[in-house]
C-alpha cells in the first residue's frame, strides 16, 4: 500500500505530534521520491526548560520542562482495489516538570487509544479517509469515564490535476488544548517528483526527497492536548490539564537499511500556555509560558 500518514488534513512526512493518528492518501505519481508509506514510529521528544508565573503569586516565577514519547503503529486489516482498512495502538507520554510554583506537582500525563479507520479510492478522482481514536487520557492516578474520548478526524481530496490535490475535512480532538471542532483545508502541490507542498492547514508541511534516501521537511503544526488529571494535594479534586502551543521547525528523515527510516526535526515551540483547572473554574495553574525550543528523534518504519 503507498499512502502518506494525515490527521485532519493531506499526508505528512515527519511524524509529529497531531499527525500520529491515521495514515492517508496514496502516493500520486509512481515515480514520486517523496515516501508515503508509514508503518510505524517511535518518537522521543524534549522541550526546553521555559519560564511561567505563579498564578497565586504572579512575582514568583518558576520553570517548566516537558519531554514526550510516542508510539504508533496501524496494521493493515484489509485492502482491496476500492479500500484500505487499518488499526492499531497509539500511544504517548508526556512530563511536564514544575520548579518554583508552590503546591504543584510533577505530571505524566498519557494518551493511550487505539485508532481505526479506512481510506476509499473507488471514486475517479477522490479519496475518502476517516478515523476514530478511543482510548484513555489522563494521568491514570484514578481512572474513570472522566478520562474515556473519542476523536475522529476525517478528509475528502479531488484530484484536480495531476501535480495538485484539493483536501477538505473535519476534526475533533484536542490539538488546541480542548475537545474542539474544527475544519480542515487546503491543497497539495507536487511540482516535481521530489517536492511536495501540502499546504493544509492547520499543519501545513513542506518536503523535498534529494534523494530516495533521504527526506528534508518544514513544518508548523499546534501541539496543544487536554488531559484528565487528580491533585493529590487538594483531595484529589479532578482537573483538566490544558496545554496550548504551536510548534515550527525543520527536520530530516534517512533510511538506513530497507524500510527502517531515522528521524530528526527540532525547531521553536511558541504561543503556549498551561491551564490546570476544574468545572468550578478552581485553577491550580493559568499561566503563559515562554517561548523555547525542541528537538525530536526516533525511528520510522515505512
Amino acid at each position: 500500500m503507498k499512502r502518506t500518514r494525515v490527521v485532519c488534513m493531506a499526508g505528512v512526512v515527519g511524524a509529529l505530534a497531531i499527525s500520529d493518528f491515521f495514515p492517508q492518501a496514496r502516493a500520486e505519481q509512481a515515480d514520486s521520491l517523496v515516501p508515503g508509506e508509514v508503518a510505524a514510529q517511535a518518537l522521543g521528544t524534549y522541550v526546553g526548560t521555559s519560564d511561567l508565573k505563579d498564578p497565586e503569586t504572579p512575582s514568583q516565577k518558576g520553570t517548566v520542562g516537558l519531554y514526550e514519547i510516542s508510539i504508533y503503529a496501524p496494521l493493515p486489516l484489509y485492502e482491496n482495489d476500492a479500500w484500505q482498512w487499518f488499526a492499531g495502538p497509539f500511544y504517548e507520554m508526556h512530563r511536564f516538570t514544575f520548579d518554583g510554583i508552590e503546591n504543584l506537582d510533577d505530571f505524566t500525563l498519557y494518551s493511550a487509544a487505539v485508532s481505526a479507520g479506512a481510506i476509499y479510492t473507488g471514486l475517479d478522482r477522490w479519496e475518502l479517509a476517516a478515523s476514530l481514536t478511543p482510548g484513555f487520557f489522563t494521568d491514570f492516578r484514578k481512572t474513570d469515564s472522566e478520562d474515556f474520548k473519542t476523536l475522529f478526524h476525517g478528509t475528502a481530496s479531488w484530484q484536480c490535476s495531476k501535480p495538485v490535490r484539493l483536501v477538505g475535512g473535519v476534526a475533533y480532538d484536542t490539538a488546541f488544548g480542548k475537545d474542539e471542532l474544527y475544519p480542515v483545508g487546503g491543497v497539495r502541490w507536487d511540482p516535481t517528483p521530489s517536492l511536495s507542498l501540502q499546504l493544509v492547514l492547520p499543519e501545513p508541511v513542506v518536503v523535498w526527497a534529494p534523494s530516495d534516501g533521504l527526506i528534508l521537511h518544514a513544518h508548523l503544526l499546534p501541539a496543544g492536548g487536554m488531559w484528565n488529571v487528580r491533585d493529590t494535594t487538594h483531595e484529589s479534586r479532578e482537573y483538566d490539564f490544558k496545554e496550548e502551543s504551536w510548534r515550527a521547525g525543520i527536520g530530516a528523515e534517512l533510511r538506513v537499511g530497507g524500510s527502517v527510516w531515522v528521524h530528526l526535526s527540532g525547531g521553536m515551540d511558541f504561543e503556549r500556555e498551561y491551564r490546570i483547572e476544574n468545572s468550578d473554574e478552581d485553577y491550580l495553574l493559568k499561566s503563559a509560558v515562554d517561548d523555547t525550543w525542541y528537538v525530536r528523534a526516533g525511528v520510522v518504519l515505512r
